[in-house]
């Protein structure tokens, strides 16, 4: 990291990282946007996305042979990992199957390319179980992690104040943000910074993502945390969701307002006041912060209080 004017940024030097040249595109997964790559052929390209060009001749060499056909796919589970050969222009590739659906042509299986993180409809008829030496070689399209920081959301307070609070998505104005910025790149490159493992052996590239644009190199990273879209994890504070909680009340946490043990539970029904509850220290609160307040502890149907009183 380095420090620009006072502001400590992620992307700061690239010695040390594994730095790799990527074409960037957005990939939409239930409604949560991704951020996927693939390495850029050239001078610089990697010895792994050299030997992947390599692999790629001697795959589909392999499955025009005629007796291929005697590999045909059996088993038609989601996840499953084999070798497809797509309609448009008649190549085979590495795919994991998504699902399988019935149409007027016979089935058709909805399968993810690996090496180019794209999804095509193949019949089921050009599936085929994949030689092991074939999966050798890492798939080549790369989710990207944005790393070190994390989407945040604005949180209202009971006092009406507003705060940055971490979330676990991307809310709609940020993810519109990264699409425009990936789309107005003439080029990009990311540094590798850490890899972790997910479902079905994929993996996921915790990495600074550098966008060039207009002449000038940006860090996306970086970008979204000015904007106010994203937080550094390294700025986060822990959270004991036993003991702690994000909304505060006349500006002081809820857990320094001196609330009874909980071992006696408080008076509950639609006509109880805040005031009834023992221990809860209501000076200094204005009437619009007791009101707001009466709302947050006033038990709803399904609570455990509200059975109870029932």
């Amino acid at each position: 990291m380095t420090t620009l004017g006072g502001v400590t940024t992620l992307g700061g030097g690239t010695s040390g990282y594994t730095t790799l040249n990527v074409a960037l595109k957005i990939v939409t997964d239930d409604g949560n946007i991704q951020i996927w790559g693939n390495e850029v052929a050239g001078e610089e390209m990697s010895e792994e996305a050299q030997e992947f060009q390599r692999l790629s001749e001697r795959i589909n060499n392999t499955m025009n042979n005629q007796n291929m056909f005697n590999a045909m796919l059996r088993d038609y589970t989601p996840g499953q990992v084999c070798l497809g050969r797509r309609v448009q222009d008649k190549i085979w590739y590495r795919v994991r199957l998504i699902d399988v659906i019935g149409t007027t042509r016979g089935q058709q299986a909805k399968c993810l390319l690996l090496d180019y993180a794209e999804t095509e409809m193949i019949p089921c008829s050009w599936l085929r179980e994949s030689p092991h030496k074939f999966l050798e070689i890492p798939y080549q399209a790369k989710e990207f992690v944005l790393y070190k920081i994390q989407p945040c959301t604005l949180q209202t307070n009971l006092d009406l104040t507003v705060t940055n609070t971490p979330c676990k998505q991307w809310d709609p104005s940020a993810e519109k943000f990264i699409r425009d910025q990936v789309k107005a790149a003439s080029s990009a490159h990311v540094e590798l910074r850490h890899v972790e493992k997910g479902l079905f052996n994929s993996v996921k590239h915790q990495a600074l993502i550098f966008i060039n644009s207009n002449g000038e190199t940006t860090c996306l990273n970086d970008l979204l945390v000015q904007r106010g879209y994203a937080m550094s994890k390294d700025h986060i504070e822990p959270v004991d969701l036993a003991t702690d909680s994000p909304f505060t009340v006349g500006g002081a946490r809820k857990d320094s307002m001196n609330l009874a043990p909980k071992t006696q539970p408080p008076p509950s029904g639609p006509d109880v006041s805040v005031e009834e509850i023992p221990g809860l220290n209501m000076e200094g609160l204005t009437a619009e912060q007791k009101r707001l307040l009466e709302i947050a502890l006033k038990p709803h149907p399904g609570s455990y209080i509200a059975a109870k009183d029932q």
